[in-house]
């Protein structure tokens, strides 16, 4: 009878103490990058640096970054952008210590009437995005050179699995 007690005053312990006030939670990070692409030459390679502010979005969804279970991409799609100037590109991600991962690229484009949506890789980007800076990196060919340079906007949307309080 007594060990019975003493079990259940632990057990009720144990629960009372555990914290269940975290939830599975999951949200979208949009980002657009604005990429200039030198219209004279053909082949192309660009590295731009994207700032997310994730702290901030972090934040602003009651969670922060050791409380992220999962970040990946969802969807790259470009508009405002004639995709016939291309041949092929590929896009990649990378940050401070950590190796150059494939996002995309127009070999797996759908392309539709108001824009182009690039079909992504699966992979985990919770580094990445979580690193203060990553890098998003274009490299590929033009059609034909062009007397202007050539601006692309890549839509990126993230899908961010996390607890919150």
């Amino acid at each position: 009878m007594k060990k019975t007690a003493i079990l259940l005053s632990l057990l009720v312990m144990f629960s009372l103490s555990c914290d269940k006030s975290y939830k599975f939670y999951a949200f979208y990070i949009e980002k657009t990058v604005e990429v200039e692409l030198n219209g004279s030459e053909i082949n192309f390679e660009t590295t731009q640096d994207v700032n997310v502010s994730i702290d901030n979005i972090l934040e602003a969804h009651d969670t922060k970054a050791d409380l992220v279970e999962e970040i990946t991409i969802e969807e790259i799609s470009m508009k405002e952008t004639d995709f016939d100037v291309f041949t092929d590109f590929d896009v990649f991600i990378n940050a401070e210590g950590l190796t150059e991962t494939h996002l995309a690229s127009s070999d797996s484009a759908d392309i539709y009437y108001d824009g182009v949506l690039l079909n992504v890789s699966e992979e985990r980007l919770d580094d990445y995005i979580i690193a203060p800076i990553f890098n998003m990196k274009t490299l590929g060919q033009l059609t034909t050179s062009h007397a202007q340079p050539i601006i692309v906007k890549f839509n990126l949307r993230f899908l961010v699995k996390t607890y919150v309080k």
